[in-house]
C-alpha cells in the first residue's frame, strides 16, 4: 500500500475521531473544572463596568467575570450562588434572578446594584446570564429614585422586624418606617384574601374617620375597586397626582385624601397584598416616592409572608 493511501486513511481516522468527541462533548455540556469561554455564549451587551454571573440549568456558576470578583473580594477560590446569596440583601431579589428571566435592585456587600437576567441557549443545555450595574446611590433629581434612601429603609426593616411581633405590631411598624422616609398622612398595609378575592386593611396610619367610613361600606376592598382594588388586580404599581383630575383613578371613599402612591407585595407571582400612601393634598407624591416604594416592596412582602 502506498505512502499516500496509508496517510490518508490516517486522515479520515482521525477526522473521524475528532468529530465523535465534539458530539459527545455537545451531548455532555458543562464539565465541572472547564473554563467556559463568555463570548462563546453570546452574552447580552454588557460594559466593562458590569459584573456578569453564568449559571447552568442546575444553578451551578460556570462563569464570574473579574469585576464580580473584585466586588465580593474573592481571593481564589471558585464561589457558589450561596456564596453570592449571603453577601445580598435581599437574597431572595438576586436567587429569584437564575429561576426567571426579570430584573431586581438589590444590595450586595456594600453597593447597590441593578442586575438583569436572561436566558440563553448553549448547545443542548440552556443557561442564565445576569448582568449587574452599580448604581449611584445619590441623585439630586426629585424623580429618581433616592438609592440612599432606599437602603437606609431596607436596612431599617430588617433591624426592626423580628418574629416576636403579631401582624398588627408588624405591620404598624413597618408603616412608621415606610412614612419616616416618605412623609404622608396616611398610610395602609391590605392582605390579600385568596379565598374571597378582597383586601383586607390590617394596618393603618392615619385618620381613623377613614376607617369607619371603610367599615360602613364592608370594610374592605373588592378586586378593581379603588385604588387598592386596581393595584391587586393588575399587579402593577400606581401614581394618582390629583383625584380632581377626570383621568385619575379613583379612591374607593372619596373627600379623604386627593394624592396617593401604592404598590403590589408579590413574592414571585404571589401576591401578598398591597402597599399605599396617601395625602390630603394633591402632587404631593412624585416618580420618585413611586420607586422608592418599589425598591422596597420585596423586603415589606417577605417580612409579612414571614410573620404569617
Amino acid at each position: 500500500m502506498g505512502l499516500g493511501v496509508i496517510l490518508l486513511i490516517g486522515g479520515l481516522v482521525i477526522t473521524a475521531g475528532l468529530i465523535l468527541w465534539a458530539l459527545q462533548r455537545q451531548r455532555l455540556g458543562y464539565i465541572p473544572g472547564e473554563q467556559v469561554n463568555p463570548v462563546s455564549l453570546d452574552l447580552p451587551a454588557a460594559s466593562n463596568d458590569d459584573a456578569i454571573l453564568v449559571s447552568s440549568e442546575h444553578g451551578q456558576l460556570i462563569y464570574v467575570n473579574d469585576r464580580a470578583r473584585r466586588w465580593i473580594g474573592l481571593n481564589g477560590g471558585e464561589p457558589n450562588l450561596e456564596f453570592f446569596a449571603q453577601q445580598a440583601r435581599p437574597a431572595d431579589s438576586f436567587l429569584e434572578l437564575f429561576l426567571r428571566e426579570g430584573q431586581a435592585s438589590f444590595q450586595l456587600g456594600p453597593r447597590w446594584v441593578e442586575a438583569s437576567s436572561h436566558t440563553i441557549p448553549s448547545g443542548a443545555e440552556r443557561r442564565t446570564v445576569v448582568v449587574m450595574r452599580e448604581l449611584n446611590t445619590t441623585t439630586d433629581q426629585p424623580d429618581a429614585l433616592n438609592l440612599s434612601l432606599a437602603i437606609a429603609t431596607i436596612n431599617e426593616i430588617g433591624e426592626t422586624v423580628n418574629a416576636s411581633m403579631s401582624m398588627e405590631q408588624l405591620l404598624q411598624a413597618l408603616l412608621a418606617i415606610v412614612v419616616k422616609a416618605l412623609p404622608a398622612a396616611a398610610g395602609e398595609i391590605c392582605l390579600w384574601d385568596k379565598e374571597n378575592k378582597v383586601l383586607n386593611p390590617r394596618g393603618w396610619i392615619g385618620d381613623a374617620a377613614y376607617l369607619l367610613a371603610l367599615a360602613e361600606t364592608g370594610g374592605v376592598y373588592k378586586t378593581g375597586e379603588g385604588v387598592t382594588g386596581w393595584i391587586a388586580r393588575n399587579l402593577k404599581p400606581v401614581l394618582v397626582s390629583d383625584v380632581h383630575d377626570v383621568t385619575a383613578l379613583q379612591p374607593k371613599l372619596s373627600g379623604f385624601y386627593y394624592s396617593f402612591v401604592g404598590v403590589p407585595l408579590l413574592l414571585g407571582e404571589r401576591l401578598i397584598g398591597t402597599l399605599e400612601l396617601a395625602d390630603t393634598e394633591a402632587g404631593h407624591f412624585n416618580q420618585g416616592a413611586l420607586a422608592l416604594l418599589q425598591a422596597i416592596s420585596k423586603p415589606v412582602a417577605t417580612a409579612v409572608y414571614n410573620a404569617e
